[in-house]
């Protein structure tokens, strides 16, 4: 029972997470997961009254059950608290029979949609998180620091004594229980058709790749998503800032999420833009509207739609292939899309030379923006015509044929801007020092979403590995060890690309390290006359712990202004959305070329308190710093966060195989 123990000493990765080292207590919202996915269909054909998620949290604490800690999330009504507290008197009786310690509306709230109590409440069920003093760490047996052992059996009928109270409570209270259940359910339908927003509309033109995946995630939930046989024009909808947009005009195909439905609270939570914040105390992130970690816009309608509407059961793949036309020369794609990303990697899978332009060009009285997939003729076998038209219905992309190499304006696709993408080999960094939930969601994404070449290596021995036969380096969140310096500047010189997230990226920073690249600005020199405002002493104990609460920064979402000339921006439009936690961020005067600046100093949602907000603002988000062929590129977070944001997902994949400039023989 020593703590000290090595039994007690949990290596990286962890146990808690799943075969990708996702935290699947985050996942409920996003669906990242194949065992979320699994859940959902089986929650909802039963529809339960209740729900209780059993876990287990450091082994000094007691048990905690409901109600929860504030906030409380503002889309729940009143009865899902007061159930909470009937719940736990039930469960506190069945403890103090048997003289057992616990508390209560500590700690855990009821705020973020993605966990296993929250997010079954917002279906109408009471969902609690039941939490056992032990984790990891405890083991068959362990000894606090009262000098108690805590055994496994003990905690054990821990959560047999509550799941046996729960039940009871439940069976004692079924009438009122199932009554305010479909209360609940009810009253959502009414509210739907009585909010300032009826509906939100998702236009499928400017991504269908992206809006689909948005619309298949909502319905894997279970909820109900229409679409329109035909384009209409409203006065008047709102956008995610709540400005309104007037006389805009809507595609037939035109997703539509009426609130007015049984899980409105549900898909009001996920889809609305900023959810009202009432208390200064985060358990996890404050922000996660899926429309921006989708990039997706999503406007608010005050108003039924005027068309007639089709449910939607599924979401189907666009049409793609090859368009009509003679391809002397070759072929182009658009790149904008998530089917173009995806298209490109499937290429480059296959074997199939491709190339990327720089600058922007005029062909067939089209328009063709910079990041322009290119595949030249001449490059590839005869028959790379039929691997084009395979990917292209595939991905539901249409690949344009190129009579010519002269355009009508802008750079001939002959032109040294039109220059190769190299086919990938990434070397992705694990293991201690790095984060095994960044490392995850990064893993599964080059896996299990797109399908680009990898190679697990350890982060601590990447010193002494031969990183010749790598395109990019790629390193979760974590800390970069010194003695992997010489090497991976080494690699950058011969035309790798090292990537890194978070504290990663902060690590190869400041002197004496591998970047120039400043993460402090320069301080300002003060005028004569300027005298500094002595700080407000707090006086209470009660005083310091609120002013703690406002100065936590939690996950949160800013507005990222990209220059859209830089390869790393290819296929965005000028701003996105991407997702902060904490306040780490470049110096934008300082050396590096930054490629995207953080927007403004107020949070597009969730909450910055003030000073971090000044922090903030102008900073850089993303830098890239060139070396010799190569270059470091260190993004302030990790943009894959979750494995749910989707929006930034091209920012990496641009990073990672758009910016290497060596060849793997």
């Amino acid at each position: 029972p020593d703590p000290q123990a090595y039994e007690h000493q949990e290596p990286w990765p962890g146990g808690r997470y799943n075969h990708w080292y996702f935290d699947l207590n985050r996942d409920w919202a996003f669906a990242t997961q194949v065992e979320t996915r699994s859940r959902l269909p089986h929650f909802n054909a039963w529809s339960p009254q209740v729900h209780v998620d059993y876990h287990e949290m450091g082994h000094e604490s007691t048990y905690f059950f409901f109600p929860a800690e504030k906030p409380i999330n503002a889309n729940l009504p009143e009865h899902t608290m007061k159930w909470g507290k009937v719940f736990g008197r039930g469960n506190a009786k069945a403890f103090d029979e048997r003289g057992w310690f616990y508390y209560t509306a500590e700690s855990f709230d009821l705020f973020y949609p993605g966990y296993g109590d929250s997010w079954p409440s917002f279906t109408g069920a009471i969902g609690m998180t039941y939490e056992q003093g032990g984790h990891s760490s405890a083991g068959a047996a362990i000894r606090r620091r009262d000098g108690h052992v805590l055994t496994l059996k003990e905690r054990l009928e821990h959560h047999e004594v509550t799941s046996y109270a729960t039940v009871d409570t439940a069976v004692s209270n079924r009438t009122s229980l199932v009554g305010d259940f479909h209360a609940f359910r009810k009253s959502a339908i009414d509210e739907g058709r009585a909010g300032t927003t009826r509906s939100f509309l998702i236009a499928p033109a400017a991504d269908p790749g992206r809006a689909g995946a948005l619309v298949a995630t909502l319905l894997r939930q279970g909820i109900e998503v229409h679409q329109a046989g035909r384009a209409f024009t409203l006065q008047r909808v709102r956008d995610a800032m709540g400005k309104d947009v007037l006389d805009r005009t809507f595609p037939a195909g035109t997703w539509v999420v009426d609130l007015a439905q049984p899980l409105k609270r549900l898909a009001k939570t996920l889809l609305e833009p900023r959810t009202e914040i009432r208390e200064l105390y985060f358990y996890d992130v404050s922000a996660w509207s899926l429309p921006l970690a989708y990039g997706v816009t999503a406007l608010q309608c005050p108003v039924v739609v005027p068309v007639p509407l089709t449910l939607v059961t599924e979401v189907k793949t666009p049409g793609g292939g090859i368009a009509a036309g003679d391809a002397k020369v070759g072929w182009l794609l658009a790149y904008h899309t998530r089917g173009a990303m995806e298209a490109m990697v499937s290429l480059l899978r296959r074997g199939v030379k491709i190339r990327s332009a720089r600058k922007g060009f005029t062909l067939g009285e089209r328009t063709w923006a910079r990041g322009t997939i290119v595949v030249r003729r001449n490059e590839n076998p005869d028959d790379v015509a039929k691997a084009l038209a395979e990917v292209g219905v595939e991905h539901g992309v249409s690949f344009v044929p190129a009579e010519t190499g002269f355009t009508e304006k802008g750079i001939d696709l002959g032109s040294g801007s039109v220059v190769p993408v190299v086919k990938p080999r990434i070397a992705l960094c694990g293991g201690d020092g790095t984060s095994s939930t960044s490392f995850g969601s990064t893993r599964f994404l080059l896996d299990q979403v797109l399908g680009v070449p990898y190679s697990v290596v350890k982060l601590s021995s990447v010193g002494s590995l031969d990183l010749e036969r790598f395109t990019a380096v790629v390193v979760p969140s974590g800390s970069v060890p010194s003695n992997a310096y010489d090497k991976l500047r080494q690699f950058a010189s011969k035309g790798g690309v090292v990537v890194a997230f978070g504290g990663s990226a902060a690590s190869l920073c400041g002197k004496g390290r591998l970047s120039s690249v400043s993460l402090e600005n320069k301080p300002a020199q003060p005028t004569p006359t300027s005298k500094p405002k002595p700080a407000k002493k707090l006086k209470w104990i009660e005083e310091r712990e609120a002013h703690g609460r406002t100065m936590r920064q939690p996950g949160s979402i800013f507005r990222v202004e990209l220059d859209p000339a830089h390869p790393v921006s290819f296929g965005y439009r000028t701003e996105i959305a991407a997702f902060k936690n904490g306040s780490r961020s470049f110096d934008p005067a300082g050396s590096g070329t930054h490629v995207g600046l953080i927007k403004g100093a107020e949070a597009l949602s969730g909450y910055v308190n003030d000073a971090a907000a000044k922090r903030l603002e102008g900073r850089a988000y993303v830098t890239v710093d060139r070396r010799g062929r190569g270059a470091f590129v260190l993004f302030a977070d990790d943009p894959n966060f979750r494995g749910a944001w989707r929006g930034l997902t091209r920012l990496f994949l641009n990073a990672t195989l758009l910016m290497p400039q060596r060849y793997l023989k």
